[in-house]
């Protein structure tokens, strides 16, 4: 990926109700990243801001091989994004159709589970 200030990715998969947001939080403060991460119903959405132009490799790497135990990603979606001047990393709020979404599937996943 080419050196820019702020990208936007998209992971799709198992990557909600499994403490994956939590895990996005804490790698993006330990790298020193600004921005955030949202539910976004059918996956997650995350904003990575950096001071100093950079490929952010070293938290694409973490997102595939440090992820919750739980968490299964199916793919991830990275493009340029816009720069806001982020302060801080957070976890934003889903709207509240995508936390609706996100608990239906969360419940069907622990039903599938839990009758094998």
């Amino acid at each position: 990926m080419e050196k820019s200030k702020a990208i936007e990715a998209v992971v799709f998969g198992v990557v909600q109700g499994v403490g994956f947001r939590p895990f996005i939080y804490r790698t993006a403060r330990k790298l020193k990243y600004s921005g955030w991460v949202k539910n976004i119903g059918f996956g997650v959405e995350i904003h990575l801001e950096s001071e100093i132009p950079c490929d952010f490799n070293d938290f694409i790497k973490a997102l595939k091989h440090n992820k919750p135990p739980l968490a299964r990603i199916e793919k991830i979606d990275i493009c340029l994004a816009e720069w806001f001047g982020c302060r801080k990393f957070y976890i934003k709020k889903p709207a509240k159709a995508a936390a609706l979404f996100s608990y239906l599937l969360i419940f069907l996943f622990v039903t599938t589970v839990t009758k094998r």
